[in-house]
């Protein structure tokens, strides 16, 4: 089974229609329109990406799909969500898609840093509703690459491509331990 489907059969378990939910990283639309599906017919999907082009083509396809009122579409980091996402929701979230990579036939040179993933990932569980989930996923290229000192805090929640699955704490699986201050900040993420 590849990542995307786990995560996405472990949020089929939390969403039902009327539900928010927040695609942190729309990239390409999928996990958008995956969401939407999910919700509908009155629920809403707040999707957000770095690139305004990952925004337009998430909008093209799930207006494609007729889902266009489920969505609310937005240009900005995932490290901003608890300000771009309504606070009238805030503590409402059911599910919280994270799925780090390149924007493909995007610009390589536009993309968040491992520092505002984990800002991001506290932010959503802040916003997320008792039972609520967090799945991440990470393409392990991507981080290899954002983060050319191996030493970033998401170098630490993941190494190579695993999902950990948040629900209400965060797992995380690495191929190795590391030190203090990172140790640290996961065993507070897994206590709020």
């Amino acid at each position: 089974m590849r990542l995307v489907d786990l995560a996405h059969s472990k949020i089929c378990e939390v969403l039902k229609p009327g539900d928010y939910c927040i695609d942190a990283t729309a990239g390409n639309g999928y996990d958008s329109l995956f969401l939407a599906k999910q919700v509908q017919p009155n629920g809403t999907v707040f999707c957000v990406d770095i690139q305004a082009e990952a925004i337009q083509i998430t909008l093209d396809r799930i207006n494609q799909h007729g889902l266009g009122t489920t969505i609310h579409g937005m240009v900005g980091s995932h490290f901003d969500l608890s300000s771009l996402v309504d606070k009238k929701v805030h503590g409402q979230v059911k599910a919280t898609m994270f799925n780090l990579g390149y924007l493909p036939g995007g610009d390589h040179t536009v993309t968040t840093t491992p520092d505002n993933t984990v800002r991001a990932m506290c932010e959503s569980y802040r916003m997320t509703s008792p039972g609520g989930l967090r799945p991440l996923l990470v393409n392990s290229t991507f981080w290899r690459k954002t983060d050319r000192r191996g030493d970033g805090p998401c170098e630490y929640l993941i190494h190579g491509q695993i999902a950990p699955l948040c629900r209400c704490h965060l797992l995380h699986k690495t191929k190795h331990t590391t030190g203090g201050c990172t140790r640290r900040r996961l065993k507070r993420l897994n206590r709020q």
